[in-house]
């Protein structure tokens, strides 16, 4: 079985080229629609825009062909080759390119003549680290996708964490470490707390006004609110096969303001809720979210702390602890959590 896998810059390039095609296509359309309604125009007044639309068509095609780059990999004999412009460029097998791994990528933007980083996490292959297979600007996604293709591959992965899983230990929790780790200090700004089976871990830091329900959203669920009432939609809803067109933008009205309200009554609820994070011998918590604690595979440090399953995770603010003690507050999570998965009492 032979499957193609696109380099994270081909991909970007396909994105692209996707988007000038559907703009060439709906230049196509309006004109079609428009010449149908005019029987007086002629050839040459709708060729310039019709030339606009098929060179953004054909346009997009060559940007999506053009220094085209793919990994080829042949799942029964385990090896893989690079493709670029449609020549084969290397040919390895994956256990000498394997791990999988997913490590930050610093990428220079320019926003209004200002440049500034931006730190995308990219699945690469530690046998090639140049050959990036995907990026994205959050670890989680770029984690999933590489942890699917160490599985297709039947190879290692390697996360931020820095351990490296082999593929018999994907699935594998989290394991305590052999060293006793040193106590969180005072000056920390997390306390821990132990009642009732349940360790907790609560920031003395965390600004209150950090997870403040987004106003935005509140105003934007009263703005449709008001459209509603203006257009009487409850009379509409009332006979909706009177204006079935009318009838299906209100409903549509309506259901963005229920989302927008869910969404901000979801943040007021987080808000309400202290900063803690709380682990028993089943679940880890956090404001209202939880994870099972056998599911738990990493616990790493980017822009937040994230404690992450292979589907889903926990994100806490970065200002939960003060700066400089996050590694410390990332090694006590991790071996809390570990501790728990094995059975074992907390080691600290």
């Amino acid at each position: 079985m032979t499957r193609r896998y696109l380099t994270a810059a081909s991909r970007e390039r396909l994105v692209v080229s996707r988007v000038v095609s559907f703009l060439g296509l709906g230049v196509l359309a309006i004109l079609g629609i428009m010449w149908s309604q005019d029987p007086q125009a002629t050839i040459f007044q709708v060729a310039p825009f019709g030339l606009v639309g098929l060179a953004l068509v054909a346009g997009s095609q060559v940007l999506a062909r053009k220094q085209r780059q793919c990994l080829r990999v042949d799942l029964s004999t385990r090896q893989a080759t690079f493709v670029a412009k449609g020549t084969d460029r290397w040919s390895a097998s994956l256990d000498e390119l394997g791990p999988v791994v997913c490590v930050p990528f610093e990428r220079r933007r320019y926003r209004n003549g200002v440049a500034y980083d931006l730190t995308e996490y990219q699945a690469a292959l530690s046998g090639q680290k140049h050959l990036a297979l995907q990026g994205s600007s959050d670890y989680p996604p770029s984690r999933r996708f590489a942890l699917r293709l160490a599985r297709e591959w039947g190879v290692g992965f390697r996360g931020l964490d820095g351990r490296v899983r082999d593929a018999r230990s994907l699935d594998a929790p989290l394991k305590p470490g052999q060293d006793r780790i040193a106590p969180l200090e005072p000056e920390s700004g997390v306390i821990i707390e132990a009642k009732d089976g349940v360790t907790i871990l609560r920031s003395t830091a965390l600004p209150r006004g950090s997870a403040f329900p987004d106003l935005y959203i509140l105003g934007g669920a009263a703005l449709g609110l008001v459209g509603l009432r203006e257009r009487h939609a409850d009379q509409v809803f009332l006979d909706p096969a009177f204006q079935p067109l009318e009838t299906a933008l209100l409903a549509a009205l309506a259901l963005a303001v229920l989302g927008a309200a869910s969404v901000f009554l979801l943040q007021v609820r987080a808000f309400l809720l202290p900063a803690a994070l709380a682990v028993d011998e089943s679940r880890v918590r956090y404001r209202g979210r939880s994870l099972r604690v056998g599911d738990v595979r990493e616990v790493v440090s980017t822009n937040e702390i994230l404690i992450l399953t292979d589907r889903d995770y926990l994100a806490i603010p970065a200002d939960f602890c003060r700066p400089g003690a996050t590694p410390a507050v990332v090694r006590t999570i991790h071996r809390l959590i570990a501790d728990r998965a094995a059975g074992a009492p907390m080691a600290l």
